[in-house]
């Protein structure tokens, strides 16, 4: 929750933005989740594809949501 208002931002100003790095998080919730899915079809819609690199709990979360199915997810 504390990261969303940051990735908020950064979805409205899409100028480029390919890649969300979220190594530093520890973990990631549902809004967070919705916010990346969100900025991923906003990237695709600009042609672009969306790579998010991500470790531990959060990988494993976004995997288990199938969330890796719609972004490129790395470790």
């Amino acid at each position: 929750m504390a990261a969303l208002p940051a990735l908020r931002t950064a979805a409205n100003r899409l100028d480029g933005i390919i890649c969300v790095d979220l190594r530093n998080a520890t973990t990631i919730d549902d809004c967070a989740v919705g916010m990346l899915l969100g900025l991923a079809e906003r990237t695709r819609a600009a042609g672009a594809d969306l790579t998010t690199i991500a470790g531990g709990t959060v990988a494993s979360r976004l995997r288990r949501l199938g969330v890796d199915t719609l972004v490129n997810l790395q470790e």
